[in-house]
C-alpha cells in the first residue's frame, strides 16, 4: 500500500487551498472591473421578516413597508470581502480587553439599489481556554451594516 504525505498537515492544507481560492476570486473579479458580485439573487415575500427586522428596514432605510416583495441574495462579494448568509463575522473590537463583537448575516438585502447586510448582533459569554474559541448566543438584536 502507497502513502502520500499530502494531507499530514491537514490544517495547512485546508488554509492554503482556501488562500489560492480567494486569490483567484479577487484577480478574475478585478479582470471584470466588477466590485460588487451578488451570488444567488432572487426575490423573496416581506413574510420572512419578524416584527423586530421590518421596523428596523423602515426606521434606518426608508423601505415601504406596502412592499410585498425584497430583492435578496445568498452571497456577496463586495471588494474582495465575500459575505454569505448565516455566516459569522467580526465586526469591531472592545478597547479594554479587545474582546471581539460577532454578528451573524441573517440576510444580504438590495434597497435602492444598494446591497446592505442585514445581521444579528451576537452576545458574547465567554473564552474558552482549551478550544481558544468564544462562547457567543444570538439576542435577537438586529442591525443594518454596509459593506
Amino acid at each position: 500500500m502507497m502513502r502520500t504525505s499530502n494531507f499530514k498537515n491537514v490544517a495547512k492544507t485546508l488554509a492554503t487551498r482556501y488562500c489560492v481560492k480567494q486569490c483567484f476570486k479577487s484577480h478574475y473579479l478585478c479582470q471584470l472591473k466588477d466590485l460588487i458580485y451578488p451570488v444567488g439573487v432572487k426575490k423573496t415575500r416581506t413574510t420572512c421578516f419578524n416584527t423586530a427586522m421590518k421596523n428596523l428596514l423602515v426606521n434606518d432605510l426608508g423601505w415601504n413597508e406596502l412592499d410585498e416583495y425584497i430583492i435578496i441574495c445568498h452571497r456577496l462579494v463586495y471588494d474582495t470581502i465575500e459575505y454569505c448568509r448565516s455566516a459569522v463575522y467580526v465586526i469591531d473590537l472592545l478597547h479594554l480587553n479587545e474582546q471581539p463583537i460577532f454578528a451573524q448575516v441573517v440576510f444580504i438585502l438590495k434597497i435602492n439599489q444598494k446591497w446592505w447586510l442585514l445581521m444579528d448582533l451576537l452576545n458574547t459569554i465567554a473564552y474558552n481556554k482549551d478550544l481558544f474559541a468564544w462562547e457567543i448566543k444570538s439576542i435577537d438584536h438586529y442591525s443594518i451594516i454596509d459593506p
